[in-house]
């Protein structure tokens, strides 16, 4: 038997729910703006669980009032207009350093950053260097996040949405996973990066 091709990607995205898919599009929007990001690979491995599916929204702002499934479903087709990155459906099992990302579905993948995006109900990927601990800001006992540190965990390892530490508000799990993708740029250009989209621009 044949072993699994490795899909390579420079930024794997782990939980396609509404931190780890702002994540993904904020990069993708940097490729319109910044010649280094153009060949940058990023790639979503997402089970297909997001707690978006169970939500009703009311009051995320500029939002308006919609099933959670609509705002996910949203999100969706907005990464696919950016186009180049892979919407893989499934779960993720074992991860080895650096980093050699293992499925259920057998698939094998590798990136050079991992973003963690999992959600806060548990955490059961088998990864070194990551510490679960209680989640202090879930409305209810029991969540789980990753010890991390501004949403870093490790090198070139990060975490964001409810995850992360973050309160299990839509429109918070949103800015972690924006910040997680700025902090990704300042990495790779060395410096701080803002994506702003104005009149005009390509």
């Amino acid at each position: 038997m044949s072993k699994p091709q490795t899909l390579e990607f420079d930024v794997l995205i782990v939980g396609g729910g509404v931190s780890g898919l702002s994540c993904a599009i904020t990069l993708l929007s940097a490729k319109e703006h910044y010649e280094f990001v153009r060949e940058k690979r990023i790639g979503v491995v997402d089970e297909g669980n997001s707690d978006l599916l169970k939500a009703y929204l009311k009051n995320v702002p500029g939002i308006k009032e919609q099933e959670g499934e609509e705002l996910l479903k949203s999100l969706r087709e907005q990464l696919k207009r950016f186009g180049g990155c892979p919407l893989i459906k499934d779960k993720v099992v074992k991860v080895e350093e650096r980093f050699k990302v293992f499925t259920e579905g057998g698939k094998v993948l590798s990136s050079e950053y991992l973003v963690l995006a999992t959600g806060f109900h548990r955490f059961e990927i088998n990864i070194r260097g990551v510490e679960v601990l209680e989640n202090p800001n879930s409305p209810r006992p029991g969540k789980v996040m990753l010890k991390n540190e501004n949403f870093k965990v490790k090198d070139k390892l990060f975490v964001c949405g409810t995850l992360s530490g973050a309160p299990s508000m839509v429109s918070i799990a949103s800015g972690t996973g924006v910040w997680v993708a700025l902090q990704i740029l300042r990495e790779w250009s060395g410096k701080s990066l803002v994506i702003h989209d104005v009149k005009g621009s390509v």
